[in-house]
């Protein structure tokens, strides 16, 4: 029930100008997410207030699509995550993510729109402070939506946690979890076939299938959540595929995080691509097509 509440609060439908209304005293800003004078300038940093339920949060706003090409993989996947755990709290859940989030607050668009960014990042703390999260909202100039991504985390001791709640999703590399994946990649296949793509199914499939011998696991074996990593790239795209889709509409963006992923992860060259002669959006848009 807690977890709805904290979720209906980030993708809130009630709308405030970020001026308007009674005072309400600001929440205070959390270090800059960003290290060097260098990262900052090159997400082009920037931070402002926006009034949401009452509360005036702090937000720090980046623009991805000048220097990054509006890949903003490595910013909500790996530079957050550390951020969050640099602050002192754990990680205890996976992120949520809801595409496209219909119901962000007016006042974060319009704050989002002045500072002309599509990424916004807000800690949220709670009462108790073991279920503060970070609330992540990312706007794509190409769909005009929005998606918000929420990493969860406590400041309570390890020792403290309770296990069902902080139990991790393992990424089973078993034979049985491994053809699963492959079905839902088969059914790709056929519908990339199916739209009459000159055979394009069958050329993901053969580029997909690189990633089974070039693409050995370096020596990170967990992610930045402490979750398994799989053997190959191949089981980590398939799996992470799937895992995405089952969650909701997939973006280009998580396309471009699973690649990055891979090439921060496993010795696939640096130049690969999932998609391969499509684009990600288009990849994504067949992915999406399917039950």
């Amino acid at each position: 029930m807690k977890k709805q509440i904290i979720i209906l609060f980030c993708l809130s439908v009630l709308s405030f100008n970020v001026f308007a209304g009674k005072p309400v005293s600001k929440e205070p800003s959390p270090l800059s997410v960003l290290e060097s004078e260098e990262e900052k300038k090159s997400w082009c940093e920037s931070e402002g207030y926006a009034l949401v339920l009452g509360r005036n949060l702090h937000y720090w706003l980046y623009d991805s699509y000048l220097y990054h090409d509006g890949d903003i993989s490595e910013l909500v996947f790996e530079i957050v995550p550390k951020w969050f755990q640099s602050m002192d709290y754990f990680v205890v859940e996976d992120y949520n993510v809801t595409s496209p989030n219909n119901s962000l607050a007016d006042s974060v668009k319009k704050l989002m729109k002045d500072f002309d960014s599509d990424v916004s990042i807000t800690l949220v703390k709670t009462e108790d402070g073991k279920s503060d999260y970070i609330c992540v909202n990312s706007y794509d100039s190409d769909s005009n939506l929005y998606t918000t991504y929420v990493f969860y985390g406590t400041k309570a001791d390890r020792a403290k946690i309770d296990p069902k709640k902080t139990e991790k999703s393992q990424v089973s590399t078993s034979n049985n979890s491994v053809n699963n994946y492959e079905t839902f990649i088969q059914e790709i296949v056929k519908e990339l076939n199916k739209n009459g793509k000159s055979t394009a199914g069958d050329k993901f499939y053969e580029n997909l299938k690189i990633t089974k011998n070039a693409g050995k696991r370096g020596t990170k074996t967990e992610d930045q959540f402490g979750n398994p990593l799989p053997d190959t790239a191949y089981e980590y795209i398939i799996y992470m595929l799937n895992k995405e889709r089952s969650q909701g509409q997939i973006s280009k963006h998580t396309i471009s995080m699973i690649e990055n992923e891979c090439k921060a992860r496993y010795t696939v060259p640096q130049n690969y691509k999932i998609s391969l002669s499509m684009s990600n959006s288009s990849l994504a848009d067949v992915i999406n097509s399917l039950l």
